[in-house]
């Protein structure tokens, strides 16, 4: 794990009275921390520093009843430095929360542990909790010192945050009996590290509301996804695998357009109306004949959610139908598909089909005063 930051040393040696982060005052915290093991007072911050601050500020700010020596390592400094870890915020809290409940004075039996000094310990396992400070031994009379109140204690310790398991001898946090005589009359109890908050989703813009697509539109993309080639599947520019336009777009388009549906390989225009009829829509038409003429009149089941000038950035929903006019007297229209993607066809060999989206209408070549965005109702 990395070591706190300078801003995090700084903090945690202001709240623990140690005065200015330096080395000096390093030095100072390292006598106090190690007090047998003149070797470590070298006044730099390493990894046994960085334990050591981090458990001191722990037991300080999540307890009012225990001191940081209480839980180091019983290995006495013949291992470790007293803090191979630090006791966990989680397991501090579930400490002070038995000790104020009961109103006693409590032994800390075991607290951190090194792996050698775990190793040693009866009873003990090689995941013990004990090596990550999530765990502790304690002895508190007229708690635990009979069968009967261990089992009442542990009835209690159950109900407090991120409980994990507990057990004395003679009986456990499961509810069984078992034989623990190492345990004397000390109850263990370890918690579970929480878990991790859900990570706060970011909206598109810092005003966006969650996006809602219509049935109408839904509809409109299903179609688009029956009717088009998939994103990727053109070797090159227009070169489908079938040299075609799908035989479900060609049924639709006959269905749907009748006697309009003279163009095999489809325009814009035609892909567009068939996909936005074939939901149920009502004859749309996208464009006119000719540029120069005014658009089409919109069914009751569309509206106009923008026109005029480039498309502002996050307007666009999956359904949205596109449709501006060029330099040239050109005209074009296509769907806004989701993702950065569209669908889109034109006479020139190019079946429908996903592309990327590359903001065509908002080009140069475009007539900024002819952008219109089409949302189904």
């Amino acid at each position: 794990m990395a070591l706190l930051t300078e801003a995090k040393r700084k903090e945690y040696f202001k709240f623990l009275g140690l005065g200015e982060y330096n080395k000096a005052n390093i030095k100072k915290f390292q006598k106090t921390a190690f007090p047998k093991l003149s070797k470590e007072w070298d006044g730099v911050y390493g990894t046994k520093t960085d334990y050591a601050l981090r458990h001191w500020r722990n037991v300080k700010k999540f307890t009012k009843n225990f001191s940081p020596e209480e839980f180091k390592c019983e290995c006495g400094g013949k291992y470790c430095t007293g803090y191979p870890s630090w006791m966990k915020k989680v397991e501090l809290q579930n400490l002070q929360s038995i000790r104020s409940h009961y109103g006693k004075p409590m032994k800390i039996t075991s607290g951190l542990r090194c792996k050698t000094m775990n190793n040693k310990s009866k009873g003990s396992i090689n995941t013990s909790k004990h090596l990550t400070g999530y765990a502790a031994d304690f002895y508190m009379s007229g708690v635990t010192d009979t069968l009967a109140h261990r089992k009442s204690a542990i009835k209690y310790i159950k109900t407090l945050p991120n409980h994990g398991y507990t057990y004395g001898n003679g009986y456990n946090s499961n509810g069984v009996a078992i034989k623990a005589a190492y345990m004397g009359n000390a109850l263990h109890t370890d918690t579970n590290k929480p878990p991790a908050a859900p990570k706060p989703v970011t909206p598109l813009t810092a005003t966006a509301a969650p996006v809602t697509v219509s049935t109408a539109a839904q509809k409109i993309v299903a179609n688009a996804v029956s009717y088009c080639w998939p994103y990727g599947t053109a070797k090159k520019k227009y070169a489908y695998s079938t040299g075609s336009a799908k035989s479900a777009y060609k049924k639709a388009l006959k269905k749907h357009m009748g006697k309009e549906a003279k163009v095999s390989r489809s325009d814009c225009g035609y892909f567009v109306n068939t996909c936005v009829r074939a939901a149920g829509l009502g004859k749309f038409k996208a464009l006119p004949g000719k540029a120069s003429q005014s658009y089409p009149k919109l069914p009751s089941t569309l509206k106009i959610i923008h026109k005029g000038k480039a498309i502002p950035s996050g307007l666009l929903q999956p359904g949205d139908i596109i449709r501006y006019r060029k330099n040239g007297n050109k005209q074009h229209t296509m769907m806004y598909f989701g993702d950065g993607k569209i669908a889109e066809a034109n006479r020139k060999n190019c079946f429908p089909h996903i592309s990327k989206d590359t903001k065509k209408y908002n080009a140069s070549k475009v007539k900024k005063s002819s952008i219109q965005v089409i949302r189904a109702k």
